[in-house]
């Protein structure tokens, strides 16, 4: 999608299947939107906030990048079993986004790899 200037803007573990060969599919396309720029530019709040980005949420121009935020918020999620938006509102999230630093992983037990961490933490889930 992205090397066709495609974004989805609403990835989300619902929208994420294996199929039964292991292969990941992405569903739901319904908030795809088409780059026709270097940045997409619009004020209409399109996805599911738990797992949307900073800017689309914040009505900032955003690229590509913003699926990029959702597959860490997945991959922190699988991680950690917990949203780290759950049971907040959508004002509440808004306020995060803006003012809190990026959610992390926080690897108490040192369960996962360095490069794992490295990826969802430092690649994945980078505002701006």
């Amino acid at each position: 999608m992205h090397e066709n200037s495609q974004i989805h803007r609403d990835l989300k573990p619902l929208n994420v299947m294996l199929s039964t060969q292991g292969e990941v599919k992405i569903g739901d396309f319904g908030l795809a939107a088409q780059l026709f720029q270097e940045s997409y530019n619009s004020k209409e709040i399109k996805g599911t906030p738990k797992w949307m980005a900073p800017e689309i949420l914040l009505t900032k121009p955003y690229n590509h990048l913003v699926d990029i935020w959702s597959l860490g918020i997945i991959m922190l999620e699988l991680a950690e079993g917990n949203n780290p938006y759950r049971g907040m509102t959508l004002s509440r999230i808004m306020y995060s986004m803006k003012n809190e630093k990026a959610p992390r992983i926080r690897d108490k037990d040192k369960r996962w790899s360095e490069n794992f961490l490295h990826f969802v933490n430092r690649r994945c889930l980078v505002k701006n």
